[in-house]
């Protein structure tokens, strides 16, 4: 499918809060299951959910959005979140920055973990990057890389913004890195 779903069905289920799968057939296999809490003409801003688990801010490009729907699945789903009380977590007040993307990433605080994904070449492999936002200007985020084992190569990547895919932050996941170099912020301080 090569059609990005229109404003007005983004708009429904936004309204509606909905929980909606999305899918992004040239980017990724996986579904990404979450609630729309706000769009616009570029990107829509989901609250995840996550093995029922109201899971951190996922920021989507509209462009690579080949479906959003919500079956019958994502309706049982919905009324087990409200019956256990996780409903409540998800803030549908939640608002893109005025002044877009390039305004939420200058906003992101230096020891807050950020996933950004960008377009690949080969439609089969994911590029990802996980760590702190260093700078964003001239159209280019600079972003210090941290590794699945916790260490920080110390040099900063060049991401352009234009290919950025997805933004994701305040995850499980992310915080659980976060968590970790504070303490490790600790213990340098306490020596």
């Amino acid at each position: 499918m090569d059609t990005i779903p229109t404003l007005e069905v983004t708009s429904y289920f936004r309204d509606s809060g909905s929980l909606v799968g999305i899918e992004r057939e040239k980017i990724d296999v996986n579904t990404i299951h979450g609630f729309i809490v706000d769009f616009d003409d570029e990107w829509v801003l989901l609250q995840r959910v996550f093995d029922f688990y109201v899971d951190g801010w996922v920021f989507l490009r509209r462009g690579d959005i080949s479906v959003i729907q919500s079956k019958p699945t994502e309706v049982f789903q919905k009324a087990l979140l409200e019956e256990e009380g996780s409903l409540e977590r998800v803030d549908f007040t939640r608002r893109l920055p005025e002044g877009g993307i390039i305004t939420m990433l200058r906003g992101f605080e230096s020891d807050q973990v950020v996933i950004l994904e960008e377009e690949a070449e080969d439609e089969d492999k994911d590029v990802f990057y996980i760590g702190f936002i260093r700078g964003v200007e001239d159209g280019t985020v600079s972003l210090e890389f941290i590794s699945g084992e916790g260490g920080i190569d110390g040099e900063e990547t060049l991401i352009h913004i234009e290919v950025v895919t997805s933004i994701a932050h305040s995850l499980n996941y992310t915080l659980h890195y976060e968590r970790y170099f504070a303490r490790q912020r600790n213990l340098l301080a306490e020596e």
